[in-house]
């Protein structure tokens, strides 16, 4: 199992999904997201991580996300 770390350093911008992690989880369970759909970033406390966007749609990242204490998602569509 790799190591798991993020940093919140982006303010969550006023468009894309923020869905609580709980919820993303479920859906990504069932294939609603995935990763040609579009992209995703670690979200906690009102920042989001940088980049091209996280392994977000991967069920092993999303418990690691979890236990990591990210909260939420900033989901963005294709």
């Amino acid at each position: 199992m790799k190591d798991f770390s993020c940093e919140f350093v982006m303010d969550l911008p006023d468009y894309g999904d923020l869905i609580p992690i709980e919820e993303f989880k479920e859906c990504a369970e069932y294939g609603m997201f995935t990763d040609d759909d579009g992209n995703g970033h670690w979200a906690k406390d009102g920042k989001m991580t940088a980049g091209l966007g996280d392994d977000v749609c991967d069920l092993d990242e999303l418990d690691r996300a979890i236990d990591f204490g990210v909260t939420h998602v900033m989901w963005f569509n294709k």
